[in-house]
């Protein structure tokens, strides 16, 4: 093993979805209120924890908000279970899309912040 690799893995961050159970239907986020699609509720809901890995699909940088520190960059992600979230990009260089993205920790509200994925892509300038 590699002197400077921390032996202690990260564990990996999960999205929580809500799966149902009659109609196989997977969506984020999660919510009790009833299937998106076919209306299912109840016992029919799950709690579902998918691995907070995908491909990024879309980016735009916000240069004036009122309340929070700018700039900074909102992701679309195509999970690998099929998904799509936004995020907060983690880094001030926005991987390319169709690059791999993994959650890499939370932020404000605990919403989960994206970057490249490691051994996967590198950041690289947009």
């Amino acid at each position: 093993m590699n002197e400077q690799q921390d032996p202690t893995p990260t564990p990996a961050l999960v999205v929580r979805c809500t799966s149902c159970r009659r109609c196989s239907s997977t969506t984020w986020p999660e919510q009790p209120f009833g299937c998106e699609r076919c209306g299912a509720h109840g016992d029919d809901l799950a709690v579902l924890e998918v691995p907070a890995r995908g491909t990024l699909q879309a980016f735009a940088t916000v240069h004036t908000h009122p309340t929070v520190p700018v700039p900074f960059t909102v992701i679309e992600v195509l999970l690998d279970a099929g998904m799509v979230v936004r995020a907060v990009c983690d880094t001030e260089h926005v991987p390319t899309i169709g690059t791999p993205v993994r959650a890499v920790g939370r932020g404000a509200a605990d919403r989960l912040l994206f970057a490249a994925a490691a051994g996967r892509d590198a950041p690289v300038s947009r």
